[in-house]
């Protein structure tokens, strides 16, 4: 912290989130804390998000948690993802995060200033990589 009790640049921390299946909104896939390469399932965007906040305050001799079952099949996790994105924060303030993402596929980079921003960038994304499908019947 310096004079002013303004904390100083911290260091950028890096995940990977591969999202494998996107039905009504909900993401299902993993995340990659990195350095480490430790993996977490998860299977909403609650889960997403404090899993990615668990993983990035880990510390590097802290025990491995427990090993969870993927939230669906086995066979999901066959096919390629839907979409991978390279997170990185560079700031941690106001109880949200800043940083950057990057749309792994499409090699292309975006800005966000929270972590509301942060999954509006993904949903866009993911919405247009799945598939439409119409009720008729509305």
């Amino acid at each position: 912290m310096n004079a002013y009790g303004v904390g100083l640049r911290s260091q950028k921390k890096f995940f990977l989130l591969r999202v494998v299946s996107y039905q009504d909104c909900v993401p299902k896939g993993y995340i990659t804390a990195l350095p480490a390469a430790d993996q977490f399932p998860f299977c909403s965007l609650v889960d997403m998000i404090r899993k990615a906040g668990d993983a990035l305050g880990r510390k590097e001799d802290a025990p491995q948690p427990e090993c969870e079952a993927p939230p669906y099949p086995a066979s999901g996790r066959k096919k390629a993802p839907l979409a991978t994105f390279m997170v990185a924060l560079c700031f941690e303030q106001h109880a949200s995060w800043q940083g950057t993402v990057c749309w792994m596929e499409r090699q292309k980079k975006y800005l966000f200033r929270s972590a509301l921003e942060l999954i509006q960038i993904m949903d866009k994304v993911l919405e247009a990589q799945t598939p439409k499908t119409f009720d008729l019947e509305s």
